[in-house]
């Protein structure tokens, strides 16, 4: 796994590359709030983000849900689709290219893996005229423990 400061190197990287290319500039609120997701090392929301920094770093709240909604545009972090129940969930998507997972539909757990067979069959297809940039696989299911509950009942 990348380090943090790795992370957070690559992160700035393509943000500033992306903010030139928009004709944006890069601001002090923006850096705050890339480091601090990139210190996060776990699936987040924009209120957890507004909970630690607006009080502390003086960003308002549409700061971060607008640098939010950038940093996805910039494929910096991404959307969870699977995680809207208790908010928008995002996760960070410098230094893992590939991301593969189970979740419990029942108690929602989820378990985060890696398969370079699976990557390789899904990346070394011909496709032309199209590069992927990353990927997200849900493999949605019960796990172990839900199973064994249900067998019970």
């Amino acid at each position: 796994m990348p380090s943090e400061k790795n992370i957070y190197q690559k992160a700035e990287e393509a943000l500033k590359t992306y903010l030139r290319k928009e004709g944006m500039r890069l601001t002090q609120e923006r850096l705050v709030i890339l480091r601090y997701i990139c210190t996060i090392r776990q699936n987040f929301t924009a209120d957890q983000i507004v909970k630690e920094l607006c009080d502390s770093q003086h960003i308002s709240t549409a700061t971060v849900y607008n640098n939010l909604a950038m940093f996805c545009d910039a494929h910096i972090i991404r959307l969870l689709p699977h995680r809207q129940q208790h908010g928008a969930q995002y996760e960070i998507t410098i230094g893992d290219k590939y991301v593969f997972r189970y979740i419990c539909t029942q108690c929602g757990r989820e378990v985060t893996f890696r398969n370079k067979a699976l990557e390789q069959m899904l990346f070394d297809r011909p496709y032309s005229n199209f590069e992927a940039d990353n990927l997200s696989l849900v493999v949605y299911g019960h796990c172990k423990t839900c199973r064994r509950k249900k067998k019970r009942e």
